[in-house]
């Protein structure tokens, strides 16, 4: 083939590949026009360059001076393709956290409640396929590959050519070398072959929610994630996809919990304690032109308590329920306190640790309907109002749902009608000084964290891995990634506040992570403001009056109807679910067809009992990828055995959690 037929085809793949982004990728096809037209105008100066050289495409780099490939493109690509295992745990990330069980106790699983320890009620299925994986674990049917690195993109169709997978992501940092693969690379006939999915030039916050929503969609498959690296360049993004990782909700909070948590909340709700309607924001007149001073745990608070002290009555308080100790201490009385934390222990703990309560007589407390009522019992009726912690027992009400309590607080605040709020102790990052992520003396502080230096792509270590995001003062603080999640989820709550068109300045005053469309402000700066004080003598009854405006003590008609409602549909899932389970099957694919079917009926409009789907959901996510993964492997001895004591197992499981859910909405329990 001569120079100028070879220059002919590669004009022809790249139209070619146009008109399939434009049709397919309208967004990626945008981004390469401009880039284009910013050459061509003169704008840009191309880094990249695309040359023929002795037989073979190469990219010189104008910056570095060099070759990227800097030999034979075509051969080098066939090199490292070669060179793909299809062994599971290599290469790959893992998304669950391993867990080994003794001989036999998988058997009497039937005999423990649903709300017993997850890891218990995963055994049927956990154990059972742990102990029937082949002795090499090799995938045979690859149902998804990333791709870190494009470069010229030639070692794509060789990769699909050997590993066959159903879907490509495509991960390349640089729009201008994912543009010069467009030359060699027929992603028209790839895409005839398998699905495609493009992550091209996206920032790591981009990149960590389009993988975290794939992810959801994708979890049955996604026991090890297989993944072909390429590319330095793509470095930066296994940092967020660790922390997606082991961020993931089920893995947060377990569906144990959750029936838990409903539980409570109905029998709150039975009991006539006030539930906030926190559907929709409020509009509450107290919150207008008053400052909120936000306290919570982080290092800024001890910091600045001098502060809070002498400026209490010039803000209406909210402080969650930890910090409660260190107030007293200092003579600072909350004006409304919050907590989520079912943890008895520790919140008792609190409780004794103050001794004396009387200094709360004329405090609101914002209670999440999932504490227990062990410690609810001691809090003054009168000044309790909940909230919804997961699943509102009463129609329209709604609920909130965070890793932590500051940035649950600080979502109540926004949806009660608070528009001026000062943070203060907010901090979720580490203490540059000290490496602590509270305040000495702060409870959960008692054992100081050890942070794990090491990034194995396989090591769940949520609690543990640090990671460095931009800081309220500094250029850059460390966290970890239970705190990472935080931000991500209070930058959320800011901006559907924001979308709503509320009017909101929101101010942070502590020395940690920066918080998106917050203002940095420091505490000697707002000193030198004018704070104005304002008559707080009131302030308990004002609350309460016009809290009592947005909350409900009871089920009106509609809400009996509507529970009555759930538990017809519970009953009808519950035989929708056993008919797909005890259906007998003889193929593998036929067989991951119905896990599918399983998986996607939880999902049907069908079934009204919408908080029940999502704790099946929960469970599923916990259980079904494990059986999915042993029928994606090689070597697996007589499949039909399998299947049937699988779904057997699965059954009983999901038996236990829709009766355990009949009954808790009918009867509460303890």
């Amino acid at each position: 083939m001569t120079e100028n037929d070879i220059e002919k085809k590669v004009l022809l793949t790249y139209e070619n590949n146009l008109r399939y982004l434009k049709e397919k990728e309208k967004h990626l096809f945008d981004n390469i026009m401009l880039l284009e037209e910013a050459f061509n105008n003169k704008i840009k100066e191309e880094r990249y360059l695309l040359e023929y050289k002795e037989g073979y495409f190469d990219i010189y780099d104008r910056v570095k001076e060099d070759y990227i490939y800097n030999s034979d493109s075509e051969k080098y690509s066939e090199e490292i393709v070669n060179k793909f295992s299809f062994n599971s745990k290599e290469n790959s990330f893992k998304t669950f956290y391993d867990f080994k069980y003794e001989d036999g106790l998988a058997e009497k699983v039937d005999e423990i409640s649903i709300l017993s320890d997850p890891l218990l009620n995963n055994a049927p299925v956990v154990d059972y396929v742990n102990k029937n994986l082949p002795e090499k674990e090799i995938i045979d049917n690859m149902p998804y590959l990333l791709i870190f690195g494009v470069g010229l993109g030639l070692h794509i169709p060789k990769l699909h050519n050997l590993v066959k997978a159903k879907l490509y992501m495509i991960i390349e940092p640089s729009l201008e070398l994912f543009r010069l693969s467009l030359f060699l690379v027929d992603y028209v006939s790839l895409s005839k072959k398998s699905r495609l999915e493009f992550f091209i030039s996206y920032s790591e916050n981009k990149f960590y929610e389009e993988f975290r929503l794939f992810l959801q969609k994708a979890y049955l498959y996604s026991h090890y994630i297989k993944f072909f690296y390429f590319s330095k360049n793509c470095d930066y993004l296994f940092e967020p996809i660790q922390n997606i990782l082991v961020s993931q909700s089920h893995n947060l909070f377990a569906y144990d919990r959750e029936l838990k948590s409903l539980n409570r909340t109905y029998g709150y709700q039975k009991n006539n304690y006030n539930f906030l309607n926190i559907s929709k924001y409020q509009n509450l007149s107290i919150f207008e032109n008053k400052k909120i001073l936000l306290l919570a745990a982080g290092p800024s608070l001890m910091k600045n308590i001098e502060f809070v002290k002498d400026n209490q009555k010039k803000f209406i308080v909210v402080a969650i329920w930890p910090i409660l100790p260190l107030l007293r201490k200092n003579n600072i009385t909350p004006d409304i306190v919050t907590t989520y934390d079912e943890e008895t222990k520790k919140v008792i703990h609190i409780y004794n640790e103050l001794e004396d309560t009387d200094f709360l007589n004329e405090t609101i407390f914002l209670f999440s309907s999932h504490l227990y009522k062990e410690f609810v019992n001691k809090i003054p009726k009168k000044n309790i109002y909940m909230f919804n912690a997961i699943y509102p027992a009463k129609r329209h009400f709604g609920n909130i749902v965070a890793p932590a309590i500051g940035e649950i607080t600080y979502q109540l605040l926004l949806k009660l009608g608070a528009c001026n709020i000062y943070l203060l102790g907010l901090d979720m990052a580490l203490n540059a000084d000290t490496g602590k992520s509270h305040y000495d003396g702060y409870y959960e502080d008692k054992e100081q964290m050890n942070i794990d230096e090491d990034k194995d792509l396989n090591q769940f270590s949520f609690r543990k891995n640090k990671v460095t995001v931009k800081g309220n003062f500094r250029n850059e603080v460390d966290t970890l990634s239970v705190y990472h999640i935080s931000i991500k989820q209070f930058n959320f709550y800011t901006k559907e506040a924001e979308k709503n068109n509320l009017d909101i300045n929101i101010y942070n005053l502590s020395d940690g992570a920066y918080l998106e469309n917050v203002e940095p402000l420091r505490v000697n700066v707002l000193k030198d403001k004018e704070l104005q004080s304002f008559d707080k003598s009131d302030i308990f009854s004002q609350l309460k009056k016009q809290f009592d405006t947005i909350s409900s003590d009871a089920f009106d008609d509609k809400d009996v109807e509507y529970n009555k409602k759930k538990v017809v549909d519970a009953l009808k899932l519950k035989e929708k679910l056993k008919m797909h389970m005890f259906s007998k099957y003889s193929e593998k694919s036929e067989f991951l067809k119905a896990i599918d079917l399983i998986n996607g009926e939880i999902y049907s409009r069908e079934y009204e009992c919408d908080d029940l789907k999502l704790i099946l959901s929960n469970y599923f996510k916990h259980n079904l990828h494990y059986i999915v993964y042993l029928f994606l492997l090689k070597s697996l001895n007589n499949p039909k055995r399998h299947m049937k004591k699988l779904l057997k197992n699965l059954n009983k499981q999901v038996n236990k959690i829709i009766d355990m859910y009949i009954l808790i909405i009918n009867v509460p329990i303890k």
